[in-house]
């Protein structure tokens, strides 16, 4: 029913195409076929479940949209570089920068 609701709400917006995956199709393969660039998605709580974060991991300028069940509120999701400033650092300290990074796992995974 959102879908239908999103669809008419969106149809004769210039530049917004509305497409959807065909019925029973993996959202993965809907992105591959479809080449979307934005995918909205039903929100059913503060974070992305797994399914949709690897999607963003394969497809990293993918953005999500989520709505919430009642469509009056969303987020967006987006992969985007972050930049940590580390100041001077020694060998030693390059060494410890490096150990640390390889130890650290991609916001959202556990």
């Amino acid at each position: 029913m959102l879908r239908d609701v999103i669809a008419d709400a969106l149809s004769g917006v210039d530049e917004v195409e509305v497409m959807a995956g065909e019925e029973g199709e993996p959202l993965e393969q809907s992105v591959d076929r479809l080449r979307a660039r934005v995918v909205l998605v039903e929100s059913r709580g503060a974070e992305l479940t797994e399914p949709y974060l690897r999607l963003m991991y394969r497809h990293p300028r993918l953005k999500l949209l989520a709505l919430s069940s009642d469509g009056r509120r969303a987020a967006l999701y987006r992969l985007a570089p972050r930049r940590r400033f580390l100041g001077k650092v020694s060998p030693r300290g390059l060494a410890e920068a490096i150990r640390a990074t390889a130890r650290s796992r991609p916001e959202g995974e556990e």
